[in-house]
């Protein structure tokens, strides 16, 4: 299967840092690495781990379905790959509370992915030879200093699959730096065309989950978002000043840049402190 495992020693401008909701924290992961160079790994949050578990299972079906053709892949075998792939960070793992309910909220995925209108029915009619999955097959896509691996694309732009608590809409696609970035760097694989068509498919875990495309037209201004987001962050990276960077403190209690790591000369956020500090005295 094709992998999408990220080179944790890369450097640049990704488009997970440009997404981060708390932008100083985007900031820390950039600049703050280990000995060796490379970004540091903390466990994350079950939506998290449940969305590497999705990930895997599309691939693995539309990988199959682009090589072999229908009826070659197996529900068994989806199911397998899913829940390896979220057993694959144990530290991530560890966090996932009921092992048993995760595993049955995998397998219902899998089910309507199958069974939906809006799931494989709607991404059959973009597998084609040429549809790249995970990047360029494994390759994440680069511009300049600007790094992405959209989890699919195609002659007719990017296609993102996500997992979400709610149904997107349109303004997802420029309130958000995700599909401006894919935009700018399909571009610069297309000879600077337009992408025709953006779109997301995503996998919403409400009361009644159920699978959901969305796409919009593709335009010079969603690339000429991400060549602004980019520009924005790359002058503040270069800079180096923390406080440069908005703050949001929602993400606070579990962030892993909250306390200081002396072993790699972080002394800790302060807005992360103080709002802590604020809670305990309250």
């Amino acid at each position: 299967m094709t992998d999408k495992a990220i080179d944790l020693g890369r450097r640049g401008l990704s488009k997970s840092l440009m997404t981060t909701p708390c932008e100083r924290k985007g900031a820390y992961s950039e600049l703050i690495r280990d000995e060796s160079g490379r970004r540091l790994r903390f466990p994350m949050p079950e939506k998290v781990t449940f969305g590497r578990a999705i990930d895997a299972m599309h691939a693995y079906i539309i990988e199959m379905e682009r090589d072999r053709g229908p009826g070659y892949w197996t529900i068994t075998m989806a199911a397998a790959l899913a829940m390896a792939a979220a057993e694959d960070d144990a530290d991530s793992w560890a966090l996932v509370e009921d092992k048993d309910t995760f595993a049955v909220q995998v397998s219902n995925a899998l089910s309507l992915f199958a069974s939906q209108p809006d799931g494989l029915a709607r991404m059959r009619t973009r597998i084609t030879p040429d549809l790249r999955i995970q990047g360029d097959n494994g390759r994440s896509l680069t511009h300049d200093d600007l790094v992405g691996t959209p989890d699919y694309y195609d002659e007719q732009g990017p296609i993102d699959v996500k997992t979400a608590a709610r149904s997107y809409n349109a303004s997802k696609f420029h309130q958000s730096a995700e599909m401006p970035v894919y935009a700018l760097l399909w571009s610069a694989e297309n000879g600077g065309e337009v992408p025709p068509l953006l779109a997301y498919q995503v996998y919403v875990r409400k009361s009644r989950p159920e699978w959901q495309w969305l796409e919009v037209p593709g335009t010079a201004a969603h690339i000429e978002l991400g060549r602004l987001r980019a520009n924005r962050w790359r002058k503040g990276l270069a800079n180096g000043d923390y406080d440069l960077f908005a703050v949001d403190l929602n993400f606070c209690s579990d962030c892993a840049f909250k306390n200081p790591m002396p072993e790699v000369a972080h002394g800790g956020c302060a807005f992360g402190l103080a709002a802590e500090a604020s809670h305990d005295a309250a």
